[in-house]
């Protein structure tokens, strides 16, 4: 299903909110670059399997607003603390809440480490945008950018 134009004003937004609600001082490996290659991955998979371009890409513009470091003892809690972060963003932008859940749903299953399939469509489109900037050379240079930030070698 392709964005329509009030979809398109609406992933504009979550994408200025997202910006600014990315720390200055974000790890490489999670910034808001690697949160934009994510969402164009997410648009261009969405697209191509008709899943639903604005869950998708707005899940994809929110995933990374809370992001706790790999080495932490909670991080396999960091999907469900973005999600509980985007449903307060989400309310506060007076988003539908049946399109806001979809998209916390999203974001809350879609992370590695947390080890499951996701359900729905879009999530699965979340989670696999997400993986394919962990690969490549983008995925190397992320690996050592996470390496650095945890102060682990190679």
């Amino acid at each position: 299903m392709l964005a329509s134009d009030p979809d398109t004003r609406l992933l504009a937004r979550l994408a200025e909110l997202a910006a600014l609600a990315m720390p200055a001082d974000a790890d490489p490996a999670h910034d808001l670059l690697h949160v934009r290659r994510v969402a164009a991955l997410a648009r261009s998979i969405a697209e191509a399997e008709g899943a639903d371009v604005l869950v998708a890409v707005g899940a994809a513009l929110l995933h990374e607003l809370v992001n706790l470091p790999k080495d932490h003892p909670e991080s396999r809690r960091s999907g469900d603390l973005c999600a509980e972060a985007a449903a307060g963003l989400l309310r506060a932008e007076a988003i539908d809440p049946a399109r806001a859940a979809q998209i916390c749903a999203c974001i809350r299953d879609h992370g590695f480490s947390k080890g499951v399939l996701p359900e729905s469509l879009a999530a699965r489109v979340l989670q696999d945008a997400d993986r394919l900037d962990a690969i490549g050379a983008i995925g190397v240079a992320r690996c050592f950018a996470t390496c650095n930030a945890m102060r682990t070698p190679f």
